[in-house]
């Protein structure tokens, strides 16, 4: 007979379940995240401006260079 200790008990296994499902990744598909489709953010076709709200503009290669290079030193930003 279900009780409700046995479905709380249910319950906790959800999330390492849920882990479980996600730590095998479909065949073919590359080991790197995708942070959008994590976060639910959609892209879209920037026909105007670069405005602010519309994510500003890309970044050229040389900057994201730039920017992973320094994330990997401790600075003084002072």
């Amino acid at each position: 007979m279900p009780n409700r200790r046995r479905f709380l008990q249910a319950l906790s296994s959800l999330p390492f379940l849920g882990r479980l499902a996600s730590a095998s990744p479909l065949p073919g598909a590359s080991g790197r995240r995708d942070y959008m489709q994590e976060l639910k953010v959609h892209p879209f076709i920037n026909a105007g401006e670069p405005y602010t709200t519309l994510t500003g503009s890309l970044m050229p290669p040389e900057v994201v260079e730039a920017i992973e290079y320094a994330s990997k030193q401790y600075v003084r930003l002072n």
